[in-house]
């Protein structure tokens, strides 16, 4: 596969766009390689400029995802790309907390536990992972077999480290936050929040309530 097609099939979800062919010149956004080393120096240039203004944590979204786009693609966690894409996500970590040394000081880097957590190597450095519930959960209730396997793997994985769970806004139009936004009443959302405090709480999992400004699409009720 070239990475000219890998773009196309990264942009295709865009229909209107691309109806009659893919064109790089009208794309919103490109597909990074995560092994490529320029745009990992223009990545860790975001984090050191994070950390130079005061930062004390980040969080990377989507880390793993080029693991898990190429596994899908090989069906195969000993094929090179694989192996690649993890090491250099992994190598971002340790960067990441190598710059803030250099600052005498101790960033904490976080991402999602999935598709880490269940791909063999050695574990990130990770300080903490964080994992969303699905929009049908917002609307018919948290999967408990869903969150007993997140929170077995991400232990099972990266040990006793903090696992966070917050209402992810990410997958417009039908985002979980927008789900709860826009599809709760005020009283559903109060009694949602109270619900998911208390068995995150059960499963040694810090719920983050939906403070965040992010990009809420139209979150009137919230």
């Amino acid at each position: 596969m070239t990475k000219e097609y890998l773009q196309e099939i990264k942009a295709s979800n865009n229909q209107e766009t691309f109806k009659n062919g893919y064109d790089y010149t009208k794309a919103n956004g490109y597909y990074p390689d995560i092994t490529n080393k320029d745009f990992q120096e223009l990545f860790l240039s975001w984090a050191k400029k994070q950390i130079d203004s005061g930062a004390d944590a980040i969080w990377i979204d989507l880390l793993y995802t080029q693991v898990q786009l190429f596994y899908s693609m090989t069906n195969g966690t000993n094929d090179p790309a694989v192996k690649e894409a993890y090491a250099a996500a992994s190598q971002l970590v340790d960067e990441i907390h190598a710059y803030g040394a250099s600052k005498g000081r101790y960033i904490y880097v976080g991402t999602w536990s999935e598709p880490a957590a269940h791909y063999p190597g050695a574990a990130p450095k990770l300080d903490f992972v964080t994992n969303t519930p699905l929009p049908e959960e917002i609307t018919g209730g948290l999967d408990e077999e869903r969150w007993n396997k997140l929170g077995s793997g991400a232990k099972n994985k990266f040990g006793n480290i903090p696992h966070f769970a917050f209402i992810d806004w990410g997958g417009k139009p039908n985002a979980p936050i927008d789900v709860f936004s826009q599809q709760l009443s005020k009283e559903q959302q109060k009694e949602w929040l109270i619900k998911a405090d208390a068995f995150f709480q059960g499963k040694g999992i810090i719920f983050i309530y939906p403070v965040h400004g992010a990009d809420f699409w139209g979150a009137r009720k919230c």
